[in-house]
């Protein structure tokens, strides 16, 4: 089968759309700079040809000049990318000017080139790496760098004026104040306010979900030994790491976000999550949940024969969690189409009951913590801790409810969603399956329109489900799949091994593929609704696993493949600023991620991306990471004063429900070595 649909223009064999449209590139400067507001869009054609070398593949964002000033489209401060002809103002991009060869690698890119995204402090000589981090200069413990303050931005005027300094109660003293009288999310909330009065004052565009019915997701299996236990790396204490980096994002940038609490537990017989899973396996899952308690206190393996019981493990509260998590995703969809379901839809015992009319939405992005993660499961396969796809059922719900129409799923875990890739061949007839099948196909039948799906994945090829051992041909063929075709969108990039930090960001150029395939597919739906005189309605969703961080354990990392941290922050303002263009809105959905180091980080870094926020390489430091991971087991420093890092983290821990989970086993990252030692 021919997995590369490509046409060949002669004079760089570089890709290019079918037809006579030019694609805009939505997060370049020329095109951010067009009023959203011009209804339809009609691409600028280029005023002359561009040369037949191009300077330099183009990056997204701009950056200054080492005098300050704010350079425009084409010029970056180290003049290795220069004004080309036929690049005025109003002018479309050439695809030539990042051309891609059939291998996904970059052409016409100076070996020496930075990346224009990086900031100053990258200029320092490269420190030595090591198998499990990235080198970078921390500015945690240089005099000359500016520390990460909780000061209010500039641009968001909040209803009191914020105090330049933290006032007289200081966070360490809030966060040992009792939250016996409120649920997690609301102590958090008065705390934060106590620092920065007005903080959440409704002007917040982004909405995090916090979802404690997760945590009632547990292995039950007590026959089992200490060493097995401590071994598995899908458990609740995920969500108190994650807790971390939502609070340090939070008090990090007053007035940018609001934070809810869902308590909401979703009907899994909903038209929109049968849509994805069917009927039967949606009752099998909750007649195993069910029959669990019995199961497990008798000895007894509560999975069914075939089910992977190394990483999938159910109990009573399952069936809670699950519902849970289905109803916070729900909650999430609301929340960027309708602002006045918060209050009615979090009271339904059910979660298919549509939503009151409202005014729209103030929200244009949200992110949901929850878990089981989900880009695993298939249509009716349960695979590496998913048992059910949050990230397709939030998309079938958003078509049902609000008559979303395109979406696209960006993923970058560290692992391919072999499940999110299948669903995405099961929703196309063209006589193709790859699904596993242990109950029939779920219906194709709805009552509403089913929404066109895109599948954009960087990855791992040499980790689970294409590790060796584990990996067959179909496995392998589909993580490297790339078509744009036959009714499907699938675009798979593979995360490669670097040794400096400036040879990640020559690669991220490679990862922004993605970015471009997502543009095409949202692009050409757009023209054909406008020609057809049908609504386009698009949602970009994340699959926000961060288990490729320089901070995972070594278990996860045993094939030496990471990214910075900084990764995160680049990789969602990029989604963000599609997103944005299109007028669409942004659900981001945890995935994957297992050491409390990167799962702080790696939130708190994704988070502060979504806002376009400029990046603080204290985020990603080693010093930082060892913070998180302190924190999260009770023992950081008390003596501490005046350290926003620490104490931004220790915000988090007001998040974490009362659920008397023990300590989790040590996630330490591993220190980088000495320059001398072997």
């Amino acid at each position: 089968m021919e997995y590369q649909e490509r046409q060949q223009t002669p004079e760089n064999g570089s890709q290019q759309p079918n037809g006579n449209h030019r694609i805009p590139k939505p997060w370049d400067k020329n095109f951010q700079q067009q009023s959203h507001t011009q209804q339809p869009y009609t691409p600028q054609v280029v005023k002359q040809e561009p040369p037949q070398t191009p300077s330099a593949y183009y990056t997204p964002h701009t950056r200054s000049a080492p005098g300050g000033e704010d350079m425009s489209h084409g010029q970056r401060y180290n003049g290795y990318i220069k004004q080309e002809p036929g690049l005025e103002d109003g002018a479309a991009i050439d695809p030539a000017l990042f051309d891609m060869g059939a291998s996904g690698t970059v052409s016409s890119v100076p070996p020496s080139a930075p990346h224009s995204g990086h900031s100053s402090r990258h200029s320092s000589p490269a420190i030595p790496s090591t198998q499990f981090q990235t080198p970078h200069v921390s500015h945690r413990n240089t005099p000359e760098a500016t520390p990460l303050k909780l000061a209010t931005p500039e641009a968001t005027p909040l209803k009191t004026e914020t105090p330049a300094v933290v006032p007289e109660t200081p966070v360490h003293k809030i966060v040992a104040t009792s939250s016996d009288d409120y649920d997690a999310v609301t102590s958090f909330k008065i705390a934060i306010d106590k620092i920065y009065p007005g903080c959440f004052s409704g002007t917040a565009q982004t909405l995090i979900v916090q979802s404690p019915l997760s945590y009632k997701h547990t292995f039950g299996r007590s026959w089992m030994g200490k060493k097995y236990k401590d071994s598995l790396v899908e458990r609740p204490e995920r969500l108190k790491a994650t807790s971390l980096g939502v609070g340090a994002a939070i008090a990090n940038n007053p007035g940018k976000f609001e934070i809810e609490e869902s308590v909401r537990q979703a009907n899994l017989s909903s038209e929109h999550v049968t849509a994805v899973h069917g009927v039967e396996y949606i009752n099998l899952l909750e007649k195993l949940c069910l029959e669990s308690k019995d199961k497990l206190e008798a000895g007894q393996l509560e999975l069914p024969p075939g089910w992977p019981e190394g990483d999938i493990y159910l109990s009573p509260e399952t069936l809670t969690a699950l519902k849970g998590v289905v109803g916070a995703v729900e909650r999430g969809v609301d929340a960027l189409y309708d602002s006045d379901v918060s209050e009615t839809l979090q009271k339904l015992s059910i979660g298919d009951t549509p939503p009151p009319e409202g005014k729209t939405s103030t929200f244009s992005q949200a992110f949901v913590n929850i878990r089981p993660p989900g880009h695993h499961c298939h249509a009716c396969d349960p695979s590496g801790f998913c048992l059910i796809n949050n990230a397709h059922v939030a998309i079938q719900y958003a078509a049902k409810q609000y008559g979303v129409t395109h979406a696209v799923i960006l993923d970058f875990d560290l692992h391919h969603g072999d499940g999110s890739q299948d669903i995405c061949w099961s929703q196309v007839n063209v006589g193709a399956d790859t699904t596993p099948e242990h109950t029939p196909e779920p219906e194709k039948k709805h009552s509403y329109p089913s929404p066109t799906i895109g599948y954009f994945s960087v990855h791992d090829i040499n980790s689970f489900p294409t590790e060796l051992g584990y990996a067959t041909p179909d496995a392998l063929r589909n993580a490297s799949t790339c078509l744009m075709g036959h009714g499907l969108a699938i675009w798979n990039v593979h995360l490669e091994p670097y040794e400096t930090e400036e040879e990640f960001w020559q690669l991220y150029r490679k990862y922004c593929v993605l970015f471009e395939k997502a543009n095409e597919f949202f692009f050409r739906a757009q023209r054909e609704a406008r020609e057809a005189g049908r609504e386009f309605k698009p949602l970009v969703v994340l699959s926000a696993g961060f288990d490729a961080s320089e901070h995972e354990g070594k278990g996860m990392q045993r094939h030496s493949v990471n990214v910075p941290v900084e990764f995160y922050h680049r990789f969602s303002k990029d989604s963000a600023a599609l997103a944005s263009y299109y007028k669409g809105k942004l659900l981001s959905l945890l995935e994957g991620g297992y050491s409390d180091a990167a799962l702080s980080t790696g939130v708190w870094s994704h988070l502060t991306g979504l806002l376009g926020r400029e990046w603080n390489a204290d985020i990603g430091s080693q010093a930082t990471a060892r913070d998180a991971e302190k924190v999260c087991r009770n023992k950081e420093s008390r003596t501490r004063k005046g350290d926003n890092i620490l104490d931004s983290l220790r915000m988090g821990k007001l998040l974490w429900p009362d659920v008397g989970l023990p300590p989790p086993p040590s996630t330490r990252t591993r220190r980088p070595r000495a320059a001398n030692q072997t």
